[in-house]
């Protein structure tokens, strides 16, 4: 699990990172951010206004752990969101985050987490806030009963030894193939011009990951808001 765990980290964070340059847009929402430190390492960010969305508690953390680091990009914003209960449209609003602007919006390990709902929630706002030239890039996993009597195992086994679940906050509600993930995206006005296997992409950067029945990379896909 955590060869899995490392594989698909190092991928995704090639992908993203590539992806992000590559629009050189002049503002960056991160969605769930988390310990992302994209605001502290890529200089291609320099001239950029930065936003990092997510729950309070997390952030609250993740502010503690970079309090002495001076991030590398135009500004950053800290933007506290309980997605399951806040807005987040009214709330990059308050933040600052201009919709006339082009954004790249990064959607990195957070889709399984949420309910297919609570996802359409979250594109709506980005829609409403992406102007012509912005970009989506999320990653998502695909439909696979045998992870989830994978994961059922895992609690099972637990259970027997008398260890503590290492999935037991790491609970998976969702998932999409690639043509459901399009079709969402469309709905949204967003057009699929990049879907990355990441385990195909492992290979080819030389990263060691295992195909399994059992679990997939899964994919990163990237959305651009086009014109006419």
């Amino acid at each position: 699990m955590l060869n899995a765990t490392s594989a698909v980290l190092v991928t995704r964070t090639v992908v993203i990172d590539e992806a992000v340059r590559s629009a050189g847009n002049p503002q960056l929402v991160v969605l769930g951010a988390g310990l992302d430190a994209r605001a502290w390492r890529m200089s291609e960010l320099s001239g950029a206004v930065v936003f990092e969305v997510d729950h309070p508690a997390s952030q609250q953390d993740k502010r503690q752990r970079v309090d002495s680091l001076e991030p590398v990009c135009k500004s950053l914003t800290y933007v506290p969101v309980d997605f399951g209960r806040d807005e987040l449209g009214p709330a990059l609003a308050a933040a600052g985050h201009d919709q006339a602007s082009p954004t790249t919006w990064i959607w990195e390990g957070v889709l399984p987490y949420l309910t297919h709902a609570e996802a359409e929630a979250t594109l709506l706002a980005v829609a409403e806030r992406s102007a012509e030239g912005s970009r989506l890039i999320a990653t998502y996993p695909m439909p696979n009963r045998l992870a989830a009597l994978g994961r059922r195992g895992m609690q099972v086994y637990s259970r027997l030894t008398g260890a503590k679940d290492p999935l037991e906050n790491e609970r998976h509600v969702s998932a999409w193939s690639p043509e459901q993930m399009r079709s969402l995206l469309a709905a949204h006005g967003l057009t699929v011009t990049s879907n990355v296997d990441l385990f195909a992409t492992s290979r080819d950067l030389s990263i060691p990951a295992r195909q399994s029945r059992f679990y997939g990379l899964g994919y990163a896909v990237v959305a651009d808001k086009l014109g006419g």
